[in-house]
């Protein structure tokens, strides 16, 4: 899932995704509120990007069936438009949902002026 959409996200809001990446059996991913959902038990690779527009020292994280993203699922500290790419490899119960989360500041996410993907997140079952 992407999007190429500018968005204002509040602490602890979710990161939206304007667009659908194709699937494959066991994963389906709802536009609202932008989640992944993973129906079949496994060990997954989960790699996603935030690009921050504006607000000095923002932090996304991943979020897994609702919780907070713990400290390693958090990626570092995004400047203005900068970004940080995380992959991380977890075990999933069957149908968990996983949602990219803003962790500090009300930030504008987004593509750079002229266009592009200003948030992306990819997961594949490695077994």
């Amino acid at each position: 899932a992407n999007t190429n959409l500018t968005a204002t996200i509040p602490i602890g809001g979710n990161i939206p995704f304007s667009q659908q990446s194709p699937t494959t059996t066991g994963i389906t991913f709802s536009a609202s509120p932008s989640t992944v959902t993973v129906t079949r038990q496994g060990i997954y690779e989960v790699s996603f990007f935030a690009l921050a527009r504006a607000g000095a020292g923002t932090t996304a994280g991943l979020s897994i069936n609702g919780a907070a993203p713990s400290s390693i699922h958090r990626m570092g500290q995004i400047e203005d438009d900068d970004f940080c790419p995380m992959t991380v490899v977890v075990s999933l119960a069957a149908n968990s949902t996983l949602r990219i989360q803003n962790l500090t500041n009300a930030t504008a996410f987004g593509p750079v002026s002229g266009g592009g993907v200003g948030v992306f997140f990819t997961i594949i079952r490695v077994r």
